[in-house]
């Protein structure tokens, strides 16, 4: 994940169009927003200290039991919380539930003394307190990005924001009980079968074992020169807690195997270029998972009338130790299904506007003058000292 520090100040800068002059200033702080987070994979019920630009927010973070998504969202989320020096709901510890996930919500500090310069910030959690990655099991990390500008336009005041994403970058992998060996299963997406590309609603796996414990995860990662690449591509992780990896009661009968497996569905459909190569990655902090997997003329299991007589995919199977150095095994093929998505050619959409907020304005903030018809309003602007006027007529 990402490790940059915004470091922008106040600049003016000017633009020509046409024959006029528009000043455009940048935003020099973000504003206070609450935002949800939600961590996977973390250490089983274990206590994380949460930080926004290396610093610690403690205050500003708060326990929730479900993940809201911004588009879900109905509240009115502009510089609701200035001003605040904790969250609004309370704050509250963090730790993690059994299967190693976090929910929760931290609000942007914008207070004296504790203000983040507009741009991007990593938001981390670590399970000591201190801030010292190198001191730290687990960790986790994301990107938030905030950036405003104010073009005046004949006192018209327009405000942008962009939405808040996250960013993975290799970084060092650490474990906690024990070693990460990830398997990958490569497959194509053939143009002729889906010429526009194709989404991926989910991925079921089969499990031979499990872990009691730590959580395994599941990835759609592209191919480079045929092998799974570092990243996976946007979305695709999945993890499920120990209690929802299906186990078959029977491992010599394969419909029992074909009837438990295991379905890793994403949080929305994952988009799939034709003609491109991808990988299935399965991977945990964990020895205890393994899956089935066909090898070339072997026996079905249950029976020595049928072997496996051919590929099921023009694909093949990866093992590797720090999941960027791949061993291809020619002779397997992992046990899978992808799941694609079809979609409705017709539905319903319904917006809704949220309830904007009221300021006070200041005490001198409105202006008359006697024999005058005029009555002249002034206005912070996104809170950057500059007043901003309004004329109304009586």
């Amino acid at each position: 994940m990402s490790n940059h520090n915004a470091q922008q100040t106040v600049t003016v800068r000017r633009e020509l169009i046409g024959s006029r002059v528009i000043d455009v200033i940048l935003i020099p702080f973000m504003r206070s927003r609450k935002v949800f987070f939600r961590a996977q994979g973390l250490r089983p019920r274990t206590r994380y200290f949460p930080y926004l630009g290396r610093r610690a927010i403690d205050d500003y973070v708060r326990s929730e039991s479900t993940f809201t998504r911004f588009a879900e969202r109905t509240d009115d989320t502009v510089n609701t919380f200035k001003n605040r020096t904790s969250h609004p709901d309370g704050s509250s510890t963090l730790t993690s539930d059994s299967n190693g996930e976090l929910i929760g919500s931290f609000i942007v500090p914008d207070v004296d003394g504790l203000r983040f310069r507009a741009g991007q910030q990593e938001f981390k959690l670590l399970d000591i307190s201190g801030g010292e990655d190198a001191d730290a099991i687990s960790i986790a990390r994301a990107t938030y990005s905030a950036q405003g500008t104010i073009n005046v336009v004949q006192d018209t005041v327009r405000s942008t924001r962009i939405v808040t994403r996250t960013v993975f970058e290799p970084r060092e992998q650490r474990s906690f009980g024990g070693p990460s060996d990830p398997l990958a299963q490569t497959f194509f997406v053939d143009r002729r079968e889906n010429p526009n590309g194709m989404f991926v609603s989910k991925v079921r796996i089969y499990f031979a074992s499990k872990d009691s414990v730590v959580p395994v995860q599941v990835q759609i990662r592209p191919t480079i020169a045929g092998v799974p690449d570092v990243f996976p591509v946007p979305g695709a992780i999945k993890f499920l807690g120990p209690a929802q990896v299906n186990i078959p009661s029977d491992l010599s009968d394969l419909d029992d195997i074909r009837s438990n497996g295991t379905d890793f569905e994403f949080e929305e459909p994952v988009y799939l270029t034709p003609g491109r190569e991808y990988a299935i990655v399965v991977l945990a902090e964990s020895t205890e998972y393994n899956v089935h997997v066909a090898k070339t003329y072997d026996f079905l299991i249950g029976t020595t009338e049928l072997r496996v007589n051919k590929q099921p995919t023009l694909g093949s199977l990866f093992m590797s130790q720090n999941s960027s150095t791949w061993t291809a095994d020619q002779d397997r093929d992992l046990m899978f299904q992808i799941y694609r998505a079809n979609f409705s050619t017709s539905g319903t959409a319904k917006f809704n506007n949220v309830t904007n907020i009221r300021e006070l304005l200041a005490p001198t903030s409105i202006l008359t003058d006697s024999g005058n018809d005029e009555v002249t309003v002034l206005w912070m602007v996104m809170d950057f000292q500059r007043m901003t006027k309004s004329l109304f007529k009586v």
